[in-house]
């Protein structure tokens, strides 16, 4: 079963499903640094959502299971990529079961709203760098809101810009 880890119960060994940023976080926390409260969704939410779109000629279609090869040096085509990719998300349905568990656990927070911040599941010296490009949207506490700006998160992975230094840096 696809897991929710609280940030104060995230194990080192986690930090392939959510990312060194939510492992490092639940170190401080459990030690005893002041850290807002948060939790991590497993990166396999995100890829049954890619495998869910419905646009065969998609890029996230095939995304998880093959490697892609995309020539990030022809401009045109990156945007059309990338602009496409971003639509496809945008018009794919998430699954109401994963936003109603997003929605409750957010509800413990006691807040009206939240802020989504992503974290890439790759080696550290390609991460950090790229996380920094990806923006954390801030929403008003909902379902509609958190399903629009998770995938907001999403999206952020395949602008021109992320995919191009994705490839450069040799992220898959």
């Amino acid at each position: 079963m696809k897991e929710i880890y609280w940030l104060d119960r995230i194990k080192p060994s986690e930090n392939v499903v959510v990312g060194k940023r939510a492992e490092v976080l639940s170190q401080l926390t459990r030690k005893g640094y002041s850290v807002f409260s948060g939790f991590a969704i497993e990166a396999c939410f995100l890829k049954d959502f890619f495998e869910s779109t419905n646009d065969s000629d998609s890029l996230l279609t095939d995304l998880c299971t093959t490697s892609w090869h995309l020539d990030v040096d022809n401009h045109k085509a990156l945007q059309r990529v990338a602009q496409q990719s971003r639509q496809v998300i945008l018009n794919t349905s998430l699954s109401p079961e994963l936003v109603e568990r997003i929605y409750t656990e957010a509800q413990t927070f006691n807040s009206s709203a939240v802020i989504l911040h992503p974290a890439v599941v790759t080696p550290s010296y390609k991460r950090s760098s790229y996380e920094s490009l990806l923006r954390s949207p801030v929403c008003w506490l909902s379902p509609k809101n958190l399903s629009v700006a998770l995938k907001q998160v999403w999206m952020e992975i395949f602008t021109a810009k992320s995919l191009f230094y994705a490839h450069k840096a040799g992220i898959d």
